[in-house]
């Protein structure tokens, strides 16, 4: 076993810590910029591409109509797009994310976004949506990507959680969830095994059923919210059923189905 002496982590340089039974580092983010090598821990390539990017700026909740201004998130579905708005600081700002189908890719998570281009996608949604992505000048712009489902992430005395080992869209909003779930059933692991290396083999084989359905699940919500035609329909119709359960007084007209009636 040969370790590095501790050091301290933080964002904008990359440099590598060892703590394997190997020669393979492992890249960490570092404070003092030194540069290190190191095979990839899982080695599964590059990231998938969804085919759909996002849009997401903050307002000011004076700006959002007063009929839109709702304390609960309001989605807009519509063919290969979809809007969502919901409030911030106790009310004070709102935020929106458009999300729409594009090949456009582009590394990373924080690029500006073009609101020409956004304009364009939304040009055939309903005057509500429209009015809101007006009230913005200055959005922030991401590609979506996942990976396949995997069932290890650990080797040796290292190991990964979260959007590392299982990263997935955004759809179920489920992303910090499932990493609070890894370190609950990763600490579990640690606190019932003999070693580090057995914990560590043994947390994966327990979350990778569940973390690799939320991924699929993930991306067939995406479909979900941007289906057109007859799959509009039958995700309507769904959705109408399932509220009526829910809530046996629902109706056509409740709220929950406004936000469904973005294109006619």
């Amino acid at each position: 076993m040969r370790r590095t002496d501790e050091i301290a982590a933080t964002p904008g340089t990359r440099g590598n810590l060892s703590s394997s039974d190997d020669s393979d580092g492992n890249p960490v983010e570092l404070s003092h910029g030194e540069l290190g090598g190191g095979g990839k821990l899982i080695g599964d390539g590059r990231p998938r591409v969804s085919g759909h990017i996002s849009y997401r700026a903050v307002l000011k909740a004076q700006d959002v109509p007063d009929y839109l201004r709702r304390w609960e998130m309001v989605l807009w579905a519509g063919p290969k797009c979809h809007m969502v708005h919901y409030p911030l600081r106790g009310g004070e700002l709102f935020n929106l994310v458009a999300t729409f189908h594009s090949n456009r890719y582009e590394e990373g998570w924080n690029s500006y976004g073009d609101p020409k281009e956004l304009h364009e996608h939304y040009k055939h949604t309903c005057a509500d949506v429209r009015l809101m992505l007006s009230k913005i000048e200055e959005w922030r712009m991401w590609v979506l990507c996942d990976r396949e489902p995997i069932k290890n992430w650990s080797k040796g005395r290292v190991t990964l959680i979260g959007d590392a080992a299982h990263p997935m869209l955004q759809y179920l909003a489920q992303g910090a969830g499932m990493a609070l779930e890894d370190a609950l059933c990763l600490a579990k692991c640690l606190d019932e095994s003999d070693s580090v290396e057995a914990a560590f083999e043994a947390y994966p084989l327990k979350r990778f059923l569940r973390t690799g359905r939320v991924q699929l699940a993930a991306r067939l919500y995406g479909e979900f919210y941007h289906a057109d035609g007859v799959r509009r329909e039958l995700r309507n119709a769904f959705v109408k059923n399932w509220a009526t359960r829910a809530s046996p007084g629902c109706t056509k007209n409740s709220p929950i189905f406004e936000a469904l009636s973005m294109v006619s």
